[in-house]
């Protein structure tokens, strides 16, 4: 099926009904305008053009992760009379004297974790952008916010257990043993409130291996609702006052 589109008293066009639209595109995008204008504004028959409207045509554009230096500048200033020195404090940062801003460490850490880009491709990313980044200098890095961050996790965690449901499951991951080239089994726990509650958040806890006294330990004195399969390691919990909601698959 053809419709024509009217251009205001100019040729219709035909377009088919079925033609897909393209995407518009987000408006708080920063916007780059490129003119495109003849070489020449006078026709070939001699007279003067002249401009009756333009056609604009968006395009997206992607700029890999560009990096930038912050200079921090401290003027040093002195009284002469009592050669008193006087200077700036040096900006809290995550890692004392350390090469990175917040905003790299972010990244890293979303990359690694959230995009699950291990770090010896981070690194070969950086190279690329002319940054020397060694895998051991990123590792330092995720090891020190892990720590920077335990506040927030202790936070979260309060949050989760201040729930009256909570949905628990537990998940095998493999771990490089220190000094070793040689794997083991870990276990990730995940703890989070119904999706039916305010509180929207996940709290992961690492242990070694996947006894129900990490449970246990994770959980404290909470007493409410346990969502979780059918494993018995969490069995020792209901005798602890928590009840238990059985998932659909062992309900």
């Amino acid at each position: 099926m053809l419709e024509l589109i009217d251009l205001g008293g100019q040729r219709p066009v035909a377009r088919t009904a079925g033609q897909p639209k393209r995407q518009v595109l987000p408006p708080e995008l920063p916007r780059i305008e490129i003119r495109h204008e003849p070489n020449s504004t006078t026709c070939t028959c001699g007279c003067q053009l002249q401009r009756i409207g333009e056609d604009c045509a968006e395009k997206l554009d992607y700029i890999p992760g560009v990096f930038s230096v912050e200079r921090h500048i401290r003027g040093k200033w002195v009284c002469r009379t009592c050669e008193t020195l006087t200077q700036a404090p040096v900006p809290a940062q995550i890692i004392d004297k350390g090469l990175a801003t917040s905003g790299l460490l972010a990244q890293v850490l979303v990359a690694k974790y959230a995009d699950h880009l291990p770090l010896y491709r981070q690194e070969q990313i950086f190279a690329r952008a002319g940054v020397k980044l060694a895998r051991s200098t990123l590792s330092e890095w995720v090891g020190v916010c892990g720590v920077r961050l335990q506040p927030l996790v202790d936070a979260l965690r309060e949050a989760v257990l201040a729930q009256p449901i909570i949905h628990a499951d537990e998940t095998p991951v493999q771990v490089l043993q220190p000094m070793s080239k040689k794997t083991h089994r870990a276990y990730l726990w995940a703890y989070a409130p119904s999706a039916f509650q305010d509180l929207k958040g996940v709290v992961y806890d690492f242990t070694e291996g996947r006894s129900g006294a990490h449970a246990r330990d994770f959980l404290g004195d909470w007493r409410g609702q346990l969502v979780c399969d059918d494993y018995g390691g969490y069995k020792a919990s209901f005798e602890q006052g928590i009840t238990e909601i059985g998932c659909m698959a062992h309900a």
